[in-house]
């Protein structure tokens, strides 16, 4: 069976896509991997090291999946803090 170029679209649009807020705002997996090169980099830049703690301020949002990441990534410690 073979699929339409319009079905193969759409697949790839579904591959290409990262994560999706329930707002409608998207990402695709090469703009993620960017934030959180970007904010790995300024993490790191600030001095923050592996084991350091990060405190994070933030709702749940793609940015605060891409600050998530981006702290994993540099092996620092992620500390959540409650605006209650």
């Amino acid at each position: 069976m073979r699929m339409s170029t319009k079905g193969r679209f759409a697949v790839n649009a579904l591959i290409d896509l990262a994560l999706r807020e329930a707002g409608g705002t998207e990402i695709c997996y090469r703009d993620l991997q960017k934030g959180v090169l970007q904010i790995a980099c300024a993490l790191q830049t600030a001095g923050v090291r592996a084991g350091s703690p990060v405190l994070v301020l933030l709702p749940r949002s793609i940015h605060w999946t891409l600050c998530m990441l981006a702290i994993w990534r540099i092996d620092a410690t992620y500390v959540p803090l409650d605006p209650a």
